[in-house]
C-alpha cells in the first residue's frame, strides 16, 4: 500500500516522464488532476482550466498561459 502522498507523487513522476520524453509532431494534450498540475507548474488551476506548457531543454516546463473553459 502507498503511504499518504506517495500515490500522487508517483502520478506526478509519471506525468513528468511522459511530458519530458514526448517529441511531437503536433500538440500533446494531457488530462490530469490538479495536484499533478500544481506539482509540475506551481499553478493551482480552476476546475476544467487548461495550462499550456512548453518543455525546456533542461527538462523543466515553461508555463505559456492558461485556457479557461
Amino acid at each position: 500500500m502507498f503511504a499518504p502522498g506517495a500515490m500522487s507523487d508517483a502520478q506526478t513522476a509519471q506525468a513528468r516522464a511522459l511530458l519530458s520524453r514526448w517529441r511531437g509532431p503536433g500538440t500533446l494534450v494531457v488530462v490530469t488532476h490538479q495536484i499533478n498540475i500544481t506539482a509540475l507548474t506551481g499553478i493551482y488551476p480552476a476546475s476544467a482550466q487548461g495550462v499550456v506548457l512548453r518543455p525546456s531543454a533542461d527538462g523543466s516546463l515553461k508555463v505559456l498561459g492558461t485556457v479557461t473553459p
